[in-house]
């Protein structure tokens, strides 16, 4: 809770999701962002809850899981390998396998990422015994959060949305 409530802080502190100046409200009183908080536990409590009213619902939660971390993967894998692609600069670190052997890792890595995402959308049961239950609804929910996404950025975010630019060190 305590690393989902200062994300959602964060995003909201830079404009990146709705209602972002109620969210990101810090209580002078007790100097913690409460909205945050109170935001995060009543997700939490929401998809605790899911399971109670349908099996197939905690099932697409699950599902989603393993999707949308594989995702977050695969988005900070191809940026590593882009570069490497049109050789820019990486940020110094102390292990480097180099240009040709990180690229060749980096692709094999993409590979298999892309491999458990689209799995992992699969339906849990073999077609005979597939009904509307057993499906796995989790790629549906996903493909509407996107496009959901991807519209309230491109009408919203892109104007109002500043990420942490300031963090960011330049390498060039």
């Amino acid at each position: 809770m305590a690393g989902s409530s200062r994300q959602l802080f964060a995003f909201a502190r830079d404009g990146g999701v709705p209602f972002s100046r109620w969210v990101s409200h810090v209580s002078p009183r007790l100097e913690v962002p409460v909205n945050a908080i109170l935001v995060i536990c009543i997700v939490g409590i929401i998809i605790s809850l899911i399971n109670i009213g349908s099996t197939v619902a905690f099932n697409v939660v699950t599902s989603l899981g393993t999707g949308t971390l594989t995702i977050s993967y695969i988005v900070c894998l191809s940026c590593v390998a882009w570069r490497r692609l049109t050789g820019q600069p990486l940020l110094p670190s102390r292990f480097d396998m180099g240009r040709t052997l990180g690229l060749i890792v980096n692709l094999v890595a993409l590979g298999w990422l892309w491999l458990v995402f689209i799995i992992a959308f699969f339906p849990g049961v073999p077609l005979p015994l597939l009904t509307t239950l057993s499906m796995n609804w989790s790629v549906l929910v996903f493909g509407v959060v996107a496009i959901f996404s991807g519209v309230y950025f491109a009408i919203w975010g892109r104007k109002n949305y500043a990420g942490p630019v300031e963090y960011v060190r330049k390498l060039d």
